[in-house]
């Protein structure tokens, strides 16, 4: 019962062994014909130079020419088998990139179940967005569902720095209110050492937090965005910029738009003047 077992899979690693052998038969074949009519050409030809009447030649002539159908013959089959075999391993890296994905999403839903306090959860959470923003899957989506990526982070971006412009407003709003109450310049100073201190911490978790969590994801989307446009950076720049309205270019003028994604957070609205980029290049594609 144990070999009955073991003999589909003896059998298939036989078949696969042989089709093996022969497909490096069949490309030795591919390359050696075409030496060989090389080498009966030139033999023929100097037969010929040697004297143009002798008639023995022809015999040769037809062995070219059948060599000749049998190399093209022989390249067909290769090019089809190679096909072949290239669809056969694009099929299975696909079945194995989704049995991982569905793999990893159970383990994040588990992860999920079991996480207790709200900082847990949120790790997890974070963890299975940038999963699902791996180039890997998302050179896998398609053209719809990159764009439905592309959206929703954009629009992650634009409530982070929505929420950041909020916070800021709040700590102006409370030092000016704060220092109008102030009776003295030593309690400005102190208010004025406190806003700065306030406004800097701000500054740096917002950058923190755009770096660990947006970061990665908006460029992993815009190198897959370059690569289906078949666009380099600077031209694909250009032409987001130019499907903006005319007074948002105007606004934009001599500033980069992609700059937070290079790690650049300067300006007014770096985080949403990436967001309107990578929108510009989701809506070129068909």
């Amino acid at each position: 019962m144990f070999a009955a077992a073991l003999w589909p899979d003896c059998i298939s690693t036989l078949f696969q062994a042989h089709a093996e052998m022969f497909d490096r038969i069949l490309d030795a074949t591919v390359v050696l014909l075409p030496l060989a009519m090389g080498v009966l050409g030139t033999f023929v030809g100097i037969k010929l130079a040697k004297n143009p009447q002798d008639k023995s030649h022809r015999p040769w002539w037809a062995l070219i020419i059948v060599l000749g159908i049998v190399s093209g013959a022989a390249t067909l089959w290769q090019q089809g088998r190679a096909r072949k075999t290239h669809s056969n391993e694009l099929t299975s890296q696909n079945k194995r990139v989704d049995t991982l994905e569905t793999n990893i999403n159970k383990r994040f839903d588990a992860l999920e179940a079991n996480a207790k306090t709200p900082e847990q959860k949120k790790a997890v959470t974070q963890v299975k967005k940038e999963f699902m923003y791996d180039p890997v899957f998302l050179h896998r989506m398609t053209n719809v569902q990159i764009k439905e990526a592309e959206n929703k982070l954009s629009t992650e971006m634009v409530d982070l720095e929505n929420q950041q412009d909020k916070m800021w407003e709040d700590i102006t709003t409370r030092h000016i209110f704060k220092a109008r109450n102030a009776t003295n310049a030593e309690q400005r100073d102190k208010l004025d050492q406190e806003y700065m201190h306030e406004s800097t911490v701000a500054r740096n978790d917002y950058d923190t937090d755009f770096r660990k969590n947006y970061l990665n994801r908006a460029n992993a989307v815009k190198e897959e965005l370059l690569f289906r446009l078949r666009k380099t950076p600077e031209q694909a720049e250009r032409d987001a910029i130019s499907g903006l309205p005319t007074m948002v270019q105007m606004t934009h003028s001599g500033m980069s738009i992609s700059r937070a994604l290079g790690g650049s957070l300067v300006g007014p609205h770096p985080v949403s003047d990436a967001a309107l980029y990578l929108d510009g290049l989701a809506r070129q594609l068909p």
